[in-house]
């Protein structure tokens, strides 16, 4: 059997990659580890990060999970691998830690609480340096993020539903629906503002269909209200307004003229845009 011959360029990029592989660690780091078995290399790494050398303790976790794979002390590496990747501000790493060791071990004792940190690593990746700083409503933000945690809580909550951690990722989910509630009620506002009302009912309509039950609804049905009327689409604003007395009975409905300014002022606060 004969293989394919290689092209010159291909071949100094092979040894590039083998010389970068055998010279992957230097010798005080090869000193370092030398002599240290798993269970030595896992306390290594456990005392690290508690000392707060998080760097220090990705690298001795690397190395009992490239020296020893299989076996206790590389299962439970994974899990605290990733949770000192999240500490060191490395959120993607983090994920990226938990899918191995979920899709590895799917059926582990912790994989529920692997899911919860993915879940919990998720939605605090959106937060920047300034975003930390500063009083930013959770709203405001990239809304994929938002959602995509979101769905994690929920894999948390479909597939481990005794576990611990899902009375937590349920309350968690509340919340970013409430989330989210608001951040298409502020893109709604944002258009109502602009006088682009037919754009404003559809985004606010998207609100009442998707988010029942969250304290949003009742502004979407209000700014549709408004929306409609300014349409001039009487008996679609009549029905919005049967809706709203339904869910809502003490509800005046609003009128676009007459309380426009408060209201959306009001509205406005919930979510900001650039112009």
């Amino acid at each position: 059997m004969q293989f394919p011959r290689l092209a010159p360029f291909a071949y100094v990029i092979l040894l590039i990659g083998l010389f970068a592989g055998g010279c992957s660690l230097s010798p005080d780091r090869q000193d370092r580890f030398a002599g240290l078995d798993a269970e030595a290399l896992y306390q290594q790494a456990n005392s690290a990060w508690r000392a707060g050398n998080y760097e220090q303790a990705i690298e001795y976790f690397d190395q009992l999970l490239a020296a020893y794979p299989f076996g206790e002390y590389a299962q439970q590496s994974y899990i605290e691998k990733a949770y000192v990747q999240f500490k060191f501000e490395r959120p993607d790493s983090a994920v990226a830690t938990l899918n191995r060791f979920l899709k590895t071990y799917p059926r582990h004792a912790n994989a529920d609480y692997a899911q919860f940190l993915k879940s919990v690593v998720t939605y605090e990746r959106q937060q920047s340096l300034f975003q930390k700083l500063l009083p930013i409503d959770a709203a405001d933000r990239d809304p994929q993020i938002l959602t995509e945690a979101f769905q994690n809580f929920s894999e948390l909550v479909r597939n481990y539903p005794n576990s611990p951690y899902t009375r937590d990722g349920r309350q968690r989910m509340v919340y970013l629906r409430e989330t989210l509630a608001r951040h298409e009620l502020g893109v709604a506002t944002w258009y109502l503002r602009r006088g682009a009302y037919l754009a404003a009912a559809k985004r606010a309509g998207y609100v009442i269909e998707k988010f029942q039950g969250t304290q949003a609804m009742e502004d979407a049905l209000q700014m549709q209200i408004m929306a409609y009327e300014q349409l001039g689409l009487d008996d679609l604003r009549a029905d919005a307004i049967r809706v709203l007395k339904a869910n809502y009975p003490d509800a005046t409905p609003q009128s676009y003229v007459e309380q426009t300014p408060s209201l959306l002022r009001s509205l406005a606060n919930l979510f900001t845009f650039q112009d």
